[in-house]
């Protein structure tokens, strides 16, 4: 990702990329340089009072990843770097490089109704590209609201590097229509269509040309709107994914954001048939026994409880055995029990999926037998 700015000291109107070649404009690149970075900020100062009479002087260019993050101070008119505002290489890299870290890859694949989807894989320390033979369980993270994006290069560790690291998982993160940069026209109207059906279709592409992913453990996961898209992927009777797990999900676009839900949705009163469609628990019915799991928070202002209650309360009436936990007095981002929920949610990948990890569980029982 490049960033673009308007000369704003001279008569000049076209867009000049300011991060593709900003290396050669710096006097000591052994200090300091952009290697190893394509996910760029810029920002500079607006043309105002505080401005002078040729315009802006200075900007300030971040590298936001794949490495660590970091930022420098530049003169606009020559480029030349005069000041680091931070580097965090030098301080964690050494630790970094201590780690055995996934190997992370993105790219993009054509879908069988002509767009495309952009792809982002996590390959655990173990895998090798000659591995023709091997068989990783999979782990697949989906987002689909509109207009977010999954699929950056921005520096992060979080649940899915542990995942793939601790448990040698492939871990996948998906932008298809509805992303931002992927187009939101088809879901105009019409929620859970598209963004729902692009996530198995870029999926069973994945597992059909990638013979190292193993097609009997396929997990899915999402919070919040990707908990909804859990949902409806699961229900939707596709057999690519074993289980999967919704966080906080929204399940019923009558009891959602009014804001949000009308501006893509219409009225309920004018649009009620697709509202019905794209209602999660319709599909519990379909939803396998022994392959569900729903997490939520009781005081969830963004998705209120009562969504996972309709959904449970649909569960049972199909008769599907499904695991349900709850957390008292938290909210839709379940900040006060994170580190319990990532555990649970490992827990039962772990038997799901039958994941192997690199490191041995302490004993329930720590006293001796004699």
């Amino acid at each position: 990702m490049s960033n673009y700015s308007f000369s704003l000291f001279s008569n000049r109107t076209e867009p000049q990329c300011i991060s593709c070649n900003i290396n050669k404009y710096l006097d000591n690149p052994q200090e300091f340089n952009y290697t190893n970075c394509s996910h760029f900020e810029a920002y500079v100062v607006p043309q105002s009072s505080f401005s002078t009479d040729v315009g802006v002087e200075y900007y300030i260019l971040e590298c936001r990843g794949p490495s660590l993050p970091f930022a420098g101070v530049h003169l606009a008119k020559t480029h030349k770097h005069i000041r680091t505002l931070y580097d965090t290489r030098t301080k964690y890299q050494p630790k970094l490089d201590e780690l055995a870290l996934p190997t992370q890859r993105s790219f993009e694949i054509s879908l069988t109704h002509g767009t495309r989807a952009a792809v982002q894989v996590l390959f655990p320390p173990s895998w090798r590209e000659e591995l023709r033979d091997a068989a990783f369980p999979v782990l697949v993270e989906v987002n689909g609201r509109p207009g977010e994006t999954s699929v950056v290069d921005e520096f992060r560790i979080d649940w899915g590097t542990y995942m793939s690291s601790h448990n040698d998982v492939v871990y996948i993160r998906l932008d298809v229509r509805g992303a931002k940069g992927q187009g939101k026209k088809k879901l105009f109207r019409h929620l859970g269509g598209v963004e729902v059906d692009d996530q198995i279709a870029a999926v069973d592409h994945l597992l059909n040309n990638m013979k190292y992913l193993d097609k009997t453990r396929v997990g899915v996961w999402g919070w919040g709107f990707g908990g909804y898209v859990t949902t409806m992927i699961l229900g939707s009777n596709k057999k690519l994914f074993k289980c999967g797990i919704a966080v906080s999900p929204i399940t019923d676009w009558i009891y959602y954001n009014s804001a949000f839900t009308e501006r893509i949705m219409g009225l309920p009163v004018e649009n009620y048939k697709a509202y019905v469609e794209a209602d999660a628990t319709q599909r519990a019915k379909n939803i396998p026994g022994d392959a569900f799991f729903l997490i939520h928070g009781l005081a969830d202002a963004t998705t209120p409880y009562h969504h996972s209650v309709q959904l449970a309360k649909s569960l049972t009436a199909a008769g599907t055995i499904f695991r349900y936990t709850s957390y008292a007095d938290e909210g839709h981002n379940l900040r006060g029990v994170t580190e319990h929920v990532y555990r649970s949610m490992e827990h039962y990948y772990r038997e799901c999926l039958s994941l192997d990890s690199d490191v041995e569980e302490p004993s329930d029982d720590p006293v001796p037998s004699e």
